[in-house]
């Protein structure tokens, strides 16, 4: 973030850490998104499993379908909270939450480079 900001990858929309004035365009921003995505969480009750309310997952990026992205910030060390996608679309009987042991930066890696098993954002 020190180095490149806020913005995008392809359709992906990183949220900038605070609110700014002056961007041409604006991917948003991580306080303005808080609410609604931890709404989403105690709407859908979270990643199964997970015994969390709303208060402890934080948003980082949305986009790709309109996919929300953010992290469960349950561990005292930041560097360990894992990344907490919310899925728009989802197949019958699954979940929309999902629950990615690595930080925001190694999702963004294996995501690019088709480490993952399937596709973390239905695409």
């Amino acid at each position: 973030m020190s180095v490149y900001g806020a913005g995008d990858i392809g359709e992906l929309g990183i949220l900038g850490p605070l609110p700014v004035d002056f961007l041409q365009w604006d991917p948003g921003n991580i306080p303005d998104s808080t609410p609604a995505f931890r709404a989403l969480w105690d709407r859908d009750g979270g990643v199964p499993g997970i015994v969390a309310d709303g208060g402890s997952v934080l948003p980082w990026g949305s986009g790709c379908n309109a996919n929300e992205l953010g992290r469960l910030t349950l561990d005292s060390d930041p560097d360990s909270w894992p990344v907490v996608p919310w899925l728009r679309q989802i197949s019958y009987g699954d979940t929309r939450w999902k629950l990615f042991d690595c930080g925001m930066v190694d999702f963004l890696v294996k995501m690019m480079r088709a480490e993952f098993d399937e596709c973390p954002l239905d695409e």
